[in-house]
């Protein structure tokens, strides 16, 4: 049996190792089984632990000295030790010996108290000390009875032993609006027509098809490995990213200014080489008694809290700084400024000490070049109109989907009864579609005693069954989907999912890639639900009735695409609310509103996610920096967010929040877009 045992260890070590691109010889098979069994290592936590070691090391290939060296750093791990007696729970450990009892027990040895020792002080406390072994009786507080005298009161002298008296709060129950009693249901809180165009009538459908397309080729389209860049790579992108941008910065600064005694126009600007752009902007680091001009990337000088006016550092190029920091001086009376941590942007200032930057102007990036789409012929392209024949009808929503007291999903059922009502041309849906945020899903999360990940859904007969992540998601939203073209034949209405890191059926990263197939087991509803796999979450087979074209594609996150001839840009991370968390603003102009400027800065960075560091619980993945820019400035632009709905006209970019549509235990809202011909 143990020959056979060690067998299987070493088959599996051989493909965990095989997975990671490590090929292990018939002796390092054997000194890693030793290694496995010695310290009791399943082979896939050894193989992680040895990916781990060999990243910190930059160790290529598995060698006897390097499996040695792993070894010996194994057994100096503390979490990998044998545990002693006494920290195994329930083990039994020796008591004392004799003599170490002797010397607990002899009084003249232990420190005395207060009052045994002659002449001491011995305060007065409202709890007096007895010579009782009980303890003070708990008691409850009662209503004195009106016939009780203060006399009766106070018979209890201080000598005798107080009761120590406890009083509970009330606990304050707090009543939930729930979705069904909700109030002002369909009602329109956000309008942006600022030509006042007419409502668009409710059309019948025609044959005609919008068309979905990628833009740019930035999207992630595949399962990428993520998070396993070393520090060097992380380094070198995140100067790939300020150098990239830093250049367009280059181009505002010239367009800009004008009276420059260098007048360079944009054109110009682009066609500069690397040498020539250096004589433009000079080293942060270096002391200058004139003004003048440098790239960098916003830093908070503290690591905690958020950015303020007094922690302000500026982080240079390698090329032109070496990656130094220094401190901007912001107090000048004249700067207007908005800026967040991980904003890439041009100042112009003294810096007579060397050691901070005196600021006078700051240049905060341009927005991305715009799309430029060729007209196209009639057998190439459509123009912006959809199956109502009046201009292309899309509606946005983002989730939560289902309220947070169950996962009905009801207000998605709402959402598509009213799909079903209406012509709609394109139904945008950003996630969380299975939120592992939710009370339900967290709370078996948490449960020690659950085997396996998912939840526990309702059936017809009132028990309840454990299903996996990827269930709920097929009986949730796949079937739902596809009850809609079940029951109308007619129906061209397409769909456009774009998943959210908190989905507990997407890679929790960022950039996302698709929902895309996971298992290989072939659909089976009939007697085990939870062993049902989702051939891109099983909705390949949702196809438009008479077409045969698919009704439902799956977009990376974030995504540009395009519908017919409008651009639209969509990320399901809630930027703005991160935005307005860490930015710092004095005197900035906002002919929109706060909104608008926290959704400008996302233009003006050519950035879906512009802030680093993250924000705590978004994983970023700098190795696919590029896969978050923006290509082109969008035409459309969806942020959608837990801050307040707007739709509002950003430099010639519709920015659009539809909200959420859940909110706790009631409703939220969604956004219907029409982009007339």
């Amino acid at each position: 049996m143990a020959n056979g045992g060690n067998s299987d260890v070493a088959s599996n070590l051989k493909l965990s190792f095989q997975d990671i691109g490590v090929k292990l010889s018939s002796d390092m098979v054997k000194r890693c089984t030793a290694i496995s069994t010695s310290l009791h290592l399943p082979p896939t936590q050894l193989c992680t632990l040895w990916e781990t070691y060999a990243l910190n090391a930059n160790i290529d290939n598995a060698t006897p000295s390097s499996i040695d060296a792993f070894h010996s750093k194994l057994l100096s791990d503390k979490s990998l030790r044998p545990r002693l007696p006494q920290e195994v729970e329930g083990a039994v450990v020796p008591r004392i010996d004799a003599f170490h009892s002797k010397l607990l027990s002899d009084k003249s040895l232990r420190p005395r108290l207060p009052q045994e020792v002659e002449g001491a002080v011995v305060p007065r406390v409202g709890i007096s000390i007895t010579k009782s072994p009980e303890p003070p009786s708990l008691v409850t507080p009662t209503k004195r009875k009106p016939d009780e005298s203060a006399d009766a009161a106070s018979k209890s002298t201080s000598t005798q032993p107080r009761a120590l008296k406890m009083e509970k709060k009330p606990k304050i129950s707090i009543s939930l609006p729930l979705y069904a009693e909700r109030v002002g249901s369909g009602d329109v809180t956000t309008v942006y027509n600022p030509a006042n165009l007419p409502p668009t009538p409710n059309a019948p459908a025609t044959s005609q098809l919008c068309t979905v397309e990628p833009v740019g080729n930035r999207n992630i389209l595949e399962p990428y490995r993520y998070m396993h860049t070393p520090v060097e790579m992380r380094a070198k992108c995140l100067n790939e990213w300020l150098e990239t941008l830093g250049r367009d910065v280059i181009c505002g600064c010239f367009s800009e200014d004008k009276k420059d005694t260098k007048d360079v126009s944009k054109q110009e600007c682009e066609d500069l080489t690397d040498l020539e752009a250096d004589c433009y902007f000079e080293q942060v680091s270096l002391p200058h008694q004139e003004t003048f001009r440098c790239i960098g990337r916003i830093c908070n000088e503290s690591h905690t809290g958020k950015l303020n006016r007094t922690s302000v550092l500026l982080e240079g190029t390698h090329h032109h700084a070496g990656g130094s920091r220094l401190k901007l001086n912001l107090t000048s009376t004249t700067l207007s400024y908005s800026l967040f941590p991980g904003q890439i942007v041009g100042v112009e200032g003294t810096n007579p000490s060397g050691r901070e930057i005196v600021v006078s102007k700051i240049w905060d990036g341009v927005p991305p070049p715009s799309a430029g789409l060729t007209p196209k012929t009639e057998n190439q392209s459509k123009p912006n109109t959809g199956k109502t024949g009046n201009g292309l009808s899309v509606i946005m929503a983002s989730g939560p989907f289902t309220t947070s007291d169950n996962l009905e999903y009801e207000p998605l059922v709402d959402l598509l009864s009213y799909v079903q009502s209406q012509t709609v041309d394109v139904v945008i849906l950003t996630g969380p579609f299975v939120d592992v945020t939710h009370p339900s899903l967290a709370n078996e999360a948490n449960d020690d005693d659950s085997e396996e990940d998912g939840c526990s859904i309702p059936l017809e007969d009132g028990t309840r069954m454990q299903v996996s992540h990827e269930t709920l998601f097929v009986t949730r939203i796949s079937d739902m989907i596809a009850q809609l073209y079940e029951g109308d034949a007619e129906l061209q209405t397409q769909f456009l999912l774009i998943p959210h890191p908190d989905d507990a059926v997407g890679e929790p990263v960022v950039p996302q890639p698709p929902l895309a197939n996971r298992l290989d087991t072939p659909r089976t509803m009939e007697t085990n639900v939870g062993t049902l796999s989702y051939g891109s979450l099983d909705l390949d087979r949702i196809v438009l009735p008479g077409v045969g074209k698919r009704a439902v594609h799956c977009l990376p996150n974030p995504c540009t695409f395009k519908l017919n001839d409008t651009v639209f840009g969509a990320t399901s991370v809630d930027a703005l609310f991160q935005l307005n968390a860490q930015e710092v603003n004095h005197g900035a102009p906002a002919p929109g509103g706060r909104m608008a400027r926290l959704a400008q800065h996302l233009l003006h960075q050519q950035s879906y996610h512009p802030i680093y560091p993250p924000a705590e619980g978004t994983l970023l993945d700098l190795q696919q920096w590029q896969s978050w820019g923006m290509p082109v400035q969008p035409d459309v632009l969806m942020l959608p967010g837990r801050l307040s709905t707007f739709g509002k006209n950003v430099e010639g970019t519709l920015v659009v929040n539809p909200g959420r549509l859940a909110r706790g235990t009631t409703g939220g809202s969604f956004a219907r877009l029409v982009i007339p011909e």
